[in-house]
């Protein structure tokens, strides 16, 4: 008994570890081919997201670049409107250039759109208070004089330029 126990192992054990090793081995090539798989897709993936992402920044930097306080009044003269009534087209337009671009926050950081949002929300704010600060007598020239004033006497500007950089920053970092 001993004997046929020393040949079941003689011939058991390399057995064991052949089919040990050629596991180990066929694991090995089936990882590196899921990587190589995961690769493909990762790249396939980044050459059609990275067109979308590179429009999202541009359509933002044009976004921003429509909110800049300058150019929206420059866009939007007063004529002869009151300041509320230039108040609530100047409102209508923030809002509605905003809207245009809500989708675009799906392709890009929230630390990006959130400065977008932050850059709305103020200009919004600066609207509203000079608006209500001339109250019903003001004209609408002297609101967008108001609105500008405000920006010109900030130090850092309007937030238009930190959420620019951003943008950029992230470009960069796409490349």
């Amino acid at each position: 008994m001993g004997n046929e126990l020393v040949e079941i192992l003689k011939y058991t054990i390399p057995a064991i570890i052949s089919l040990a090793a050629t596991v180990a081995v066929v694991w090995l090539f089936m990882k590196k081919d899921e990587d190589y798989r995961r690769f493909e897709l990762a790249v396939k993936n980044r050459d059609t997201t990275l067109p979308l992402r590179l429009q999202s920044y541009e359509r933002l930097t044009l976004l921003l670049e429509r909110l800049e306080p300058n150019s929206l009044i420059t866009r939007l003269l007063p004529s002869d409107m009151t300041a509320k009534e230039y108040q609530m087209i100047l409102i209508a337009t923030i809002k509605a250039e905003f809207e245009h671009n809500l989708s675009q926050q799906i392709y890009v950081s929230s630390t990006v759109w959130n400065a977008v949002v932050v850059v709305k929300n103020d200009l919004l704010k600066t609207v509203i208070i000079k608006g209500t600060e001339l109250g019903n007598e003001g004209t609408g020239s002297q609101l967008s004089r108001a609105i500008l004033n405000h920006y010109m006497e900030l130090e850092t500007g309007s937030p238009n330029g930190a959420a620019l950089e951003l943008i950029r920053n992230e470009v960069k970092n796409l490349f």
